[in-house]
């Protein structure tokens, strides 16, 4: 049989479906699991001085001195410092806010990519289980979710064919994180070059005329902070190329298949926004959750579509095979936050390697022939 794409590429309005509420319904339960089980609270001492510390004191404090590089992202920080509650609570209810967004984003992608609702649906719990989503609560206080809506919205600004609107949330994402400016401008090049290029010039003009401004205020980089090529590969040591596959391994995994199912037009966005992330991943420590922000992209291109009407005597197979494969990504993306000793690093787990085989065959991109009822006669 033929390769599983799903159907044909297709451009609909901006009409929202009811998936579209089920998914945002399903990132606001998903948002409110995690806040259970890390509620809302500063940062504690072991993160003080790194990520989730410099923003916390930026979202209390704006425009005041903080170490780099994460004083050179200030948009987010900023935005939470006008909500009228406490800190804690205003990263907490920016992340329930942004997983629930992410979840309609994705969703929308899979419907403009030509799947059927319940694949933007199954997309949509695979990407709430992903690295940065539990990370993000996890942390506490960070911008990943921001940062994933916006490369979301990238993606669905590009398949309406709303190319303005992409280069300007490109640019603008220069002040909230150079990852999404990486990611964008990568799905921006597959689409049109110029734009792509041009987007990241203004988006790094912007980022440096924010630095010129502010130098005064920047402290150095903090002892336990990763920054440059040198320090990355320090951080991932002693063997970065393990390091390396950890981070295929449990950050994408199985979802490469998405290359493979992708329509042609798709796939030219989501290869150049790859290279966006690695090269993000020259200067950052935390490969896996770099490599995972490739996830709202991918799923919905990778999760396999029913072959058949969900009416009749096989609905319910047919339904099984991306509510399984979702599930059972959805278990492998979470196996960090239960088992202490699995990192990005140290992949030395029997049960993520079962599981990363077992969701890579429900996620091939081939079906078995279904066998024949009965013996039917030749045709004469």
């Amino acid at each position: 049989m033929p390769p599983d794409r799903g159907a044909p590429a297709r451009l609909p309005g901006l009409r929202s479906a009811p998936s579209f509420y089920v998914a945002f319904g399903i990132g606001c339960l998903a948002a409110a699991a995690y806040l259970c089980r890390w509620p809302p609270q500063p940062p504690d001492a072991w993160w003080r001085e790194v990520d989730p510390g410099s923003y916390y004191r930026m979202a209390q404090q704006p425009f005041q001195a903080e170490h780099l590089p994460f004083v050179l992202r200030p948009a987010v920080p900023l935005l939470l410092h006008i909500l009228p509650m406490p800190t804690a609570w205003q990263f907490a209810s920016a992340n329930l806010l942004c997983l629930a967004v992410l979840c309609a984003l994705v969703e929308r992608i899979a419907t403009r990519l030509g799947r059927p609702p319940i694949v933007g649906v199954a997309a949509a719990a695979v990407v709430c289980a992903c690295n940065p989503v539990w990370k993000a609560f996890y942390l506490r206080a960070t911008i990943d979710l921001p940062v994933l809506c916006l490369v979301a919205g990238v993606v669905v600004l590009l398949l309406s064919d709303r190319l303005h609107g992409a280069w300007g949330v490109i640019v603008a994402s220069a002040l909230a994180h150079p990852l999404g400016s990486f990611i964008g401008a990568g799905a921006l090049i597959g689409r049109s070059w110029i734009a792509g290029v041009s987007a990241a010039a203004a988006g790094a003009g912007l980022a440096g005329l924010y630095a010129l401004l502010m130098h005064p205020l920047f402290l150095p980089v903090a002892e336990r902070v990763a920054v440059g090529f040198k320090a990355t590969l320090a951080v991932n040591g002693p063997s970065p190329s393990r390091a390396l596959a950890g981070a295929l391994i449990y950050g994408i995994g199985p979802l490469a298949v998405g290359y493979l199912r992708a329509p042609p037009g798709y796939r030219r966005i989501i290869v150049p926004a790859t290279g966006g992330v690695l090269a993000a991943m020259t200067g950052a420590g935390d490969w896996t959750r770099l490599v995972a922000f490739l996830c709202p992209m991918l799923v919905p291109a990778a999760l396999p579509s029913p072959q058949r009407p969900w009416r009749g005597p096989g609905a319910w197979s047919e339904l099984a095979w991306p509510i399984g494969s979702a599930v059972v990504l959805m278990a492998l993306f979470l196996l960090p936050t239960t088992v202490l000793d699995l990192t990005g690093v140290r992949p030395n787990k029997l049960v993520g390697q079962y599981l990363l085989l077992l969701s890579a065959a429900l996620l091939a991109p081939w079906r078995w022939k279904p066998r024949s009822k009965g013996n039917r006669p030749l045709p004469g």
